[in-house]
């Protein structure tokens, strides 16, 4: 484990360097953040099992893999393609007005489970419900796009506009009781703020937003579960427990081909009826470390389905993936601000989950639907002849 932590050290040293700084930047955050957890299991007394040699060597493989491909794809020019393209005004109206037309889908969810939702914790119930699906959950996509652009275009005569969809994506956060959902929200406002300069990245900042992001989490955690155990335990059980955890996970067990991997394959196949392979289930067993947990960091189904070559190769397409992403936002690419502000979660949770793959239908919609406002204005469409 010690070993595994210097080399992410290294990593992020490297990726710093090579970023000119940027906390943003792809390398940073994945060597940074698996720093910072290897770094808080070896000196944090959190009771769980110790780590072997499973997580330390994937992990490893994982973080140079991902700074390696990032780092080369950053250092590559990029086409013009969108550049310093803003969005529209009739864009921006198009995306407003349809996020006002459907918000009473929220409220419809909302009363639906305050008159259904029976006896019990009413944070539990509305947690459950958002398991079973809720029917602004498509709608909440368009939202958080509305949001962005509207910050991203930020004026004070459409502040109202920022504050308006900033209260909608936040009552979804609360009805959704979703951590993931929460943590999509603020990492893309502060990137969307950091990208326009509104705000600066220093180490007192950083520390402020971590304190209260996990603040955060352990009061959803609190109204969640009647179980005052498992929120003081919140730390182990959700930053460190993946890491003991993933040691239990056997390589290339799976029944189907790459079935945890591409996940959304399967599903797509079996809910159009070309395939009678059930998809597998994205909520994961539970077991004991001895905390119970049921998450297994970011290297879960690419161990599960291919081994340790699995994680070497989809760690090398990630850091191609977000490493060229990050390029195009570098070169003023405006769409480009917004998508990787969007898919930011994926980086940030990795400590919990693998989300790129797993969440891939949500993250094709936030790709395309992001992308449509950006179509638009291009092409000038909606706005005459003779404009």
């Amino acid at each position: 484990m010690v070993y595994a932590c210097l080399f992410c050290l290294l990593c992020l040293v490297l990726s710093l360097i090579c970023s000119r700084q940027n906390l943003f930047a792809p390398a940073v955050l994945v060597s940074g953040l698996w720093f910072v957890c290897t770094f808080l299991y070896m000196v944090v007394d959190h009771g769980l099992n110790p780590i072997r040699g499973q997580f330390p060597i994937g992990i490893s493989f994982f973080v140079g893999c991902f700074t390696l491909a990032s780092l080369f794809m950053q250092s590559l020019k990029v086409p013009v393609g969108y550049k310093n393209i803003v969005p529209s005004q009739i864009a921006r109206d198009i995306y407003f007005y349809f996020s006002l037309i459907t918000l009473p889908l929220l409220l419809y969810d909302v009363y639906g489970i305050i008159t259904h939702g029976g006896v019990g914790n009413v944070f539990s119930q509305l947690r459950i419900a958002n398991v079973k699906g809720f029917t602004s959950s498509f709608f909440q996509v368009f939202w958080l796009v509305a949001y962005l652009m509207e910050l991203l275009c930020y004026s004070k005569e459409k502040r109202f506009r920022v504050i308006m969809l900033a209260l909608i994506n936040i009552s979804y956060v609360f009805i959704s009781m979703s951590k993931m959902n929460l943590t999509i929200i603020i990492v893309a406002t502060a990137f969307v703020l950091y990208s326009r300069g509104i705000i600066k990245l220093k180490i007192r900042t950083i520390l402020i937003g971590i304190v209260l992001l996990f603040a955060f989490f352990l009061a959803f955690q609190t109204w969640r579960t009647s179980s005052q155990t498992q929120a003081k335990s919140f730390i182990s059980l959700y930053l460190l427990s993946s890491m003991p955890a993933f040691e239990t996970v056997l390589p290339e067990t799976t029944e189907h081909w790459g079935e945890n991997t591409f996940r959304f394959f399967y599903a797509a196949n079996y809910k159009l009826g070309l395939g009678d392979i059930e998809p597998v289930d994205p909520i994961l067993p539970f077991i004991h470390v001895p905390v119970l947990t049921n998450v297994y960091t970011v290297l879960y189904p690419f161990y599960k389905d291919f081994g340790l070559y699995g994680v070497i190769v989809f760690a090398l397409f990630l850091g191609a993936f977000f490493g060229r992403l990050f390029k195009f936002v570098q070169s003023e690419n405006l769409y480009a601000v917004v998508l990787y502000g969007l898919l930011l979660y994926c980086l940030f949770m990795q400590f919990m989950n693998e989300a790129f793959f797993t969440m891939f239908s949500q993250n094709l919609q936030y790709i395309i639907v992001a992308f449509i406002p950006f179509f638009i204005t291009k092409h000038h469409l909606f706005e005459g002849k003779n404009k």
